[in-house]
């Protein structure tokens, strides 16, 4: 099943500054936001692991944590955290 993933503007306001200030590894922050992305579109509810109300999923050097609704086919990431 192939679902909708959005970002919250925290969340997107957060990579960004996340990539901004990571110079020496802007690459491995931007590989793992598109890996994100694609495992969530396609394995959002089988990657990661439960963590209260949320999701996470950690794409070395991001963790995120999302909601999944099956019956909307629709991921909703609410947070983004740089883990070195």
């Amino acid at each position: 099943m192939r679902c909708t993933v959005v970002w919250i503007d925290k969340a997107l306001d957060d990579l960004a500054k996340i990539w901004t200030q990571a110079a020496s590894s802007r690459n491995a922050v931007r590989d793992a936001a598109n890996e994100i992305d694609r495992l969530l579109r396609y394995q959002a509810a089988s990657v990661g692991w439960i963590d209260g109300d949320y999701r996470r999923l950690r794409v070395d050097p991001l963790d995120v944590a999302y909601v999944v609704s099956l019956g909307d086919c629709l991921v909703t990431v609410y947070e983004v955290s740089f883990v070195p």
